[in-house]
């Protein structure tokens, strides 16, 4: 009690002495503690759960054990609260909080709670050059229900597991699809005792391997298909907005994937621009986004490229994209890689477990995750960006890491994301075999 009623005191205290709501003052306040806001005004528990239904196996309907988990980890994990306030959005929206806050998305609620609201600072939804732009919509089409087309499963013949890189070199002589081809793997760099593994038909070659470089643990899977419609998404329940949630190896095994990586969790955050099966289901500008063509081809746009949901949907049309995901940012472009100074996703200047995924060519993929393995340590984004141009990628974009970012190999959890266990989430990418 008493500590909320000092909470309470020193909140009107900051309220009374900065009338001004400067992220500069906010910061060069020497009053700022943690205890200096109230959280509890901006946090709904009913709306805390429906977000994050992985909280409702510990937590049940607890509002107290909620906003607890909130206080703990959610805040700092940069979690909604409520409806009327996302971090995402409150951060997207005010280029003076990025500067001044960077990736402490504690600052950013302290800041809402203390000055935003008194300001009318919006933090419900995305302004669009600080102004509202109606041209954006952020549920643009849910997709009905698709049919996912299962593939032919793969041949068991094709697939090897072993820890000596000259089987796997020699795995790799013997594919049609390598023939002509600049293979990133090599055997010189395996780490010794880790698992490689590879899988090869007449139409997809996949190689994996893990890696030490500059003390980060890489696992690798490169992979060549024949034809771009090998390379696919799948959404629980074959639908947008679906509120199933199934780990990559349930979804890969429903639809016979030699190789799959999580996507982007797209049901795990509301924003970002999301394409499935040609359909645009969300809008939103404000973000890097990566496409993915029925041709295999991978494309990519910056924040703030395309404006309108009409622009956007000419993009989709002219270059036949099947599927979009949006995490980020674009860390690789024409090869040469990008030095990010700020981006609302990612904790990109902290040291988190890394997922993240490339291209050399049309039809020739790398994905790469960076973990807590083999005594290794974990990564900020420029090392991550470091080590896939350094593997000679043409184009690279960052996905969801930390307990998310996961590759499943010949059906089984390949990397070791954080507390070495599968996330339950809602899409994966994956690769197929054409072979008949």
């Amino acid at each position: 009690m008493k500590r909320k009623f000092l909470r309470k005191i020193i909140s009107l205290c900051l309220g009374l002495s900065i009338p001004a709501a400067s992220a500069a003052e906010f910061m060069g306040a020497a009053i700022y503690a943690e205890a200096s806001a109230d959280y509890s005004v901006i946090f709904d528990a009913a709306f805390y759960v429906g977000k994050y239904p992985e909280l409702r196996a510990s937590f049940g309907k607890d509002a107290e054990k909620l906003y607890t988990h909130y206080l703990n980890f959610g805040i700092k994990e940069g979690r909604q609260p409520s409806a009327k306030f996302n971090p995402q959005y409150y951060r997207s929206n005010y280029p003076d909080l990025q500067a001044a806050f960077a990736n402490n998305w504690r600052l950013y609620v302290d800041h809402y709670i203390n000055f935003g609201m008194k300001e009318g600072r919006v933090a419900d939804k995305i302004l669009q050059g600080n102004a509202e732009d109606t041209s954006v919509s952020y549920t643009v089409k849910p997709a009905g229900a698709l049919a996912t087309v299962v593939a032919n499963p793969p041949n068991a013949a094709g697939f090897l597991t072993t820890t000596d890189p000259t089987q796997l070199s020699s795995k790799i002589a013997a594919s049609p699809l390598a023939a002509g081809k600049k293979m990133v793997y090599s055997s010189a760099v395996p780490y010794a005792g880790a698992p490689l593994k590879a899988y090869s038909d007449d139409s997809i070659l996949a190689v994996g391997w893990k890696e030490s470089i500059a003390g980060r643990l890489c696992t690798f899977t490169e992979v060549v298909i024949k034809d771009g419609s090998q390379f696919r998404r799948k959404l629980t329940g074959d639908m947008y907005g679906s509120p199933l949630r199934q780990t990559p190896t349930q979804m890969a095994a429903q639809v016979g994937a030699v190789v799959a990586s999580t996507a982007d969790f797209y049901a795990y955050r509301s924003v970002g621009t999301i394409v499935y099966a040609g359909n645009i289901c969300r809008f939103d500008p404000n973000l890097d986004t990566c496409y993915i063509t029925y041709s295999g081809d991978m494309l990519m746009t910056y924040a703030g490229q395309i404006k309108t949901l009409e622009e956007m949907q000419k993009y989709i049309t002219d270059n036949n994209v099947n599927f979009a995901m949006t995490f980020g940012p674009i860390i690789v472009d024409n090869g040469q890689a990008r030095a990010v100074a700020a981006y609302a996703l990612g904790e990109i200047h902290q040291n988190y477990s890394r997922c993240a995924f490339g291209c050399f060519e049309r039809g020739h993929f790398l994905i790469m995750t960076m973990n807590y393995e083999y005594g290794h340590t974990v990564a900020t984004l420029a090392e991550e960006t470091s080590v896939m141009a350094l593997k000679g990628c043409t184009k690279a974009y960052a996905m969801d890491g930390g307990g998310t970012g996961e590759i499943v190999f010949g059906g089984v959890m390949y990397n070791r994301p954080d507390w070495n266990k599968e996330r339950a989430i809602s899409d994966i990418m994956y690769f197929v075999s054409a072979s008949q």
